[in-house]
């Protein structure tokens, strides 16, 4: 489904600190996520990771520090990134196919070209047969499906997940965990996602950042050297997977 000539690009993050009022959400934060690469954030609650998100995205600005996605340097949104948030954050009157045109209608894209863009991406998440569904008229994996989908359409370089599967049951979580994989073996696209689960941090990433408590500094960067395509085995079986789950929350569990 991508677009020819689109490639995936690096993000640079350097020395990046935020405050709210008295409250210092990030400070100093260095980091790096090579292109292609698929990078988990995780950390204790409030230590500032939707924060760091939200500043690649060039969604909330830093106090300090400079963000790069590719030779970019981030002072707002930009076209190389598109955002999938915890709360789908659908249109609730607009049917499944036109919130996933919602941001090529933004970009101008033509009609034709707009609906048949969409049309792919919500076959690429298993969607098909529901482009004319409101949001209401779906479950809450299948809205999570769509806003996978609206971010997809615009073929970006780097996608950015904001706890997408937080508020979805278990099964339906490890499924799309599966599909978010399935499309990323496809498309390579640069992926940063912040969760609180230790699981799946490990069991989609090439590396995992460990922030500390606020304000939110890079404890520890862990690489995950699991065979892929994970979506395809018994990863989650394994006992090198039991093992990086166990050390990634004896580290977390000493930065309570």
């Amino acid at each position: 489904m991508s677009d020819a000539g689109v490639a995936a690009v690096p993000i640079a993050i350097t020395g990046v600190s935020k405050a709210f009022g008295p409250v210092q959400a990030l400070a100093d934060v260095d980091m790096s996520v090579r292109a292609g690469e698929f990078v988990s954030v995780i950390g204790p609650s409030g230590c500032g990771k939707t924060t760091l998100l939200k500043i690649v995205a060039g969604l909330v600005s830093a106090d300090a520090g400079r963000v790069t996605v590719g030779d970019r340097t981030v002072r707002g949104p930009g076209r190389e990134c598109s955002v999938v948030f915890q709360d789908f954050a659908l249109l609730p009157w607009s049917s499944a196919q036109k919130n996933v045109e919602f941001g090529l209608l933004l970009q101008g894209v033509a009609p034709a070209v707009r609906q048949e863009r969409a049309r792919r991406a919500i076959a690429r998440v298993g969607l098909t047969g529901f482009e004319a569904a409101y949001p209401a008229q779906l479950s809450g994996g299948m809205q999570q499906r769509v806003g996978l989908a609206r971010a997809l359409a615009v073929n970006p370089q780097v996608l950015l997940l904001d706890e997408p599967f937080a508020s979805i049951d278990e099964q339906t979580r490890r499924v799309l965990q599966d599909d978010l994989l399935r499309v990323w073996s496809d498309e390579r696209k640069t992926v940063v996602l912040v969760t609180h689960s230790m699981d799946e941090a490990i069991y989609l990433s090439d590396r995992v950042v460990v922030l500390s408590p606020r304000p939110g500094r890079v404890h520890q960067v862990l690489d995950v050297p699991l065979p892929r395509p994970r979506e395809l085995g018994d990863v989650r079986a394994s006992a090198a997977f039991a093992g990086l789950v166990d050390g990634l929350w004896k580290m977390l569990r000493k930065l309570q």
